[in-house]
């Protein structure tokens, strides 16, 4: 089977699709849901902020593994997994320490998806090789704004 140079990109560009469609149908409706079944205003603010907190704790986490131990793809597929199904706790119990802790697990694995240094090996690789292209090309030879072939 022949890969185009563009599949890796069209998976990630499905990853964050996704990973936004589900911010994007989720934040609005939380606050309401946690209001609908008797959480204090404090309990959901708490609630609410652990999403921005696994946003910037995450993903160093998930990128020291996936880098130690080689495991990116294998890691973003896994963790992916492991959110959606934790989704399924958020609507299992009403109670607040049970939405937090299913909140916790739930966000984790979402948080990786925003991690810049957990692209999938694919996509890293290609990107070390065209950083590596550029920086071979000698500065005279770069292409300068303004000159021919420059769009004007």
């Amino acid at each position: 089977m022949v890969r185009s140079a563009s599949t890796p990109y069209r998976r990630l560009a499905a990853i964050y699709f996704a990973y936004f469609a589900f911010i994007g149908a989720f934040s609005p409706y939380f606050a309401l849901y946690l209001q609908s079944v008797g959480q204090a205003a404090w309990q959901i603010g708490l609630l609410l902020s652990l999403m921005q907190l696994m946003r910037i704790a995450a993903p160093y986490f998930w990128a020291s593994l996936a880098d130690r131990h080689g495991w990116r793809a294998r890691l973003l597929q896994g963790t992916l997994a492991a959110g959606l199904a934790a989704y399924a706790g958020v609507f299992a119990t009403t109670e607040f320490a049970g939405l937090f802790v299913a909140l916790v697990v739930h966000l984790r694995p979402l948080a990786r998806g925003k991690d810049p240094e957990g692209v999938p090996g694919e996509l890293r690789d290609e990107r070390e090789r065209l950083v590596a292209r550029h920086e071979a090309v000698p500065p005279e030879q770069a292409h300068e704004p303004g000159q021919a072939g420059g769009g004007r």
